[in-house]
């Protein structure tokens, strides 16, 4: 048995008090997330999102405006679309303003010339590049919690091979900017208790008994074995029942 939960306090107090502790997985969608908004917090991102919310807000109020970026989209031979808006609580949908944001900075900005008093809302380029920054470490992220938000079926067993994937995909390069690193690390960090036990263990036994992945995510020969044990023990005892 195990059981998923997020990482409140009260609902990690009952875990502990019922003696689940080993039988518990924290949320990998929620860890995902707050991995994401501790990143929102560095202070120069932080900046960006905010003036590129009040940006957002000044196309939504404004239907003059509204119209005006959509006929420069058209001029450009682009897509029409407006800009989204972003929920604090979802991370997702700020990456997708962000990602709207800059597949449309042409358009924007030419939208922004033919207004005066609006033309300070434009992003800086440093502004600009942290954006970029936030997209690539972000954006796998975003079809991994889409991808692990089911509740018709099982994703326990995906979750250490997402793990690994992301763990791969957010590895530091010597080229890359000190806000790429920082936001790499913040989301690695809120991961990491995924490699300690009980909950390692927990997730290689399910891993192994998804025939998907079977033994290629298991760390080491020894939790091969312990784990082949673990699911013969389990087989042997269900068909007892």
């Amino acid at each position: 048995m195990s059981i998923t939960t997020d990482n409140g306090r009260n609902i990690l107090k009952s875990i502990e008090e019922l003696n689940l502790e080993n039988a518990h997985i924290s949320c990998f969608a929620h860890n995902i997330n707050i991995g994401v908004n501790h990143s929102l917090d560095i202070p120069i991102l932080k900046r960006a999102i905010a003036r590129l919310k009040k940006l957002q807000n000044a196309f939504a109020m404004s239907w003059k405006m509204k119209r005006d970026l959509h006929k420069a989209q058209e001029l450009l031979q682009m897509e029409v679309k407006t800009l989204p808006s972003a929920c604090p609580t979802r991370w997702w949908s700020t990456l997708k303003l962000v990602k709207r944001f800059l597949e449309n900075q042409l358009p924007i900005c030419k939208t922004l010339l033919e207004y005066p008093n609006k033309k300070h809302l434009m992003l800086e380029g440093n502004e600009i590049l942290a954006l970029e920054d936030f997209t690539t470490a972000t954006e796998l992220l975003e079809d991994i919690t889409s991808s692990l938000s089911g509740e018709q079926y099982t994703t326990v067993s995906a979750v250490l091979p997402l793990y690994m994937k992301i763990k791969k995909n957010l590895q530091n390069k010597d080229e890359h900017s000190s806000l790429l690193k920082s936001i790499k690390s913040e989301i690695l960090e809120s991961l990491n208790k995924y490699e300690s036990h009980p909950m390692s263990s927990n997730l290689q036994l399910s891993t192994l008994c998804d025939p998907r992945f079977r033994l290629n995510f298991i760390v080491s020969r020894r939790s091969k074995e312990i784990s082949c044990c673990k699911n013969e023990e389990h087989l042997y005892n269900t068909e007892d029942i």
